[in-house]
């Protein structure tokens, strides 16, 4: 506190923000290749509020992108991370206490993170991926990158989209690669499973 020149307010505070539960957020997988279609995170906006209404006491309106709602309230809503690109990432808004209770919405996240569409991360850890900007046809070293989340991102990043592959068939230029490591290597085994289900 004296390091800091906190008043006893201040430092009460401080210490309560640092022990409130992080947040569940989570990133739409392709969203950072270039060509990336935009409507799949309108379809995905739709399916997570039709996740939301099914749930006893879900209050989120067909068609809206963001309930705002206190991460320690009793409310449930799913807020769109709007500085994502593409607005492709969500953070859940569900107390502890009430999230088993929310079995269509962790019935979908399961679901959608099981076959590959959707990838749990900190919103923290989305962010320096974007901010490297890295573009098709760069090549990356990423060390220490265990579990992957952010690997992940990168190969999203040095390639194009589905959409865009079949024209850039023949510019080898336009397809980069990420080499990834880890010292802990059951960590390594972790991040190679991840880059597996990215089909890179």
């Amino acid at each position: 506190r004296h390091q800091l020149a906190l008043s006893p307010d201040d430092e009460q505070a401080m210490f309560a923000a640092l022990a409130r539960p992080l947040p569940v957020t989570f990133r739409l997988v392709g969203a950072l290749s270039e060509g990336f279609p935009a409507e799949e995170v309108t379809q995905l906006d739709a399916q997570l509020a039709a996740s939301l209404r099914s749930t006893h006491g879900a209050s989120q309106e067909e068609g809206e992108r963001a309930v705002q709602a206190p991460v320690d309230s009793d409310e449930m809503s799913v807020t769109n991370l709007e500085w994502y690109p593409h607005g492709a990432a969500w953070q859940l808004n569900v107390p502890k206490k009430r999230l088993k209770e929310s079995r269509g919405l962790q019935a979908f996240l399961l679901r959608e993170v099981a076959v590959g569409t959707l990838v749990r991360m900190e919103m923290v850890s989305m962010i320096p991926a974007i901010a490297l900007g890295v573009l098709p046809g760069d090549l990356v070293l990423d060390l220490c990158a265990a579990p992957g989340s952010k690997t992940g991102q990168l190969l999203e990043m040095v390639v194009p989209s589905r959409a865009l592959q079949g024209a850039a068939a023949g510019d080898s230029a336009r397809y980069g690669a990420v080499v990834a490591n880890d010292p802990d290597i059951k960590r390594g085994r972790m991040m190679i499973h991840r880059a597996k289900a990215l089909c890179s």
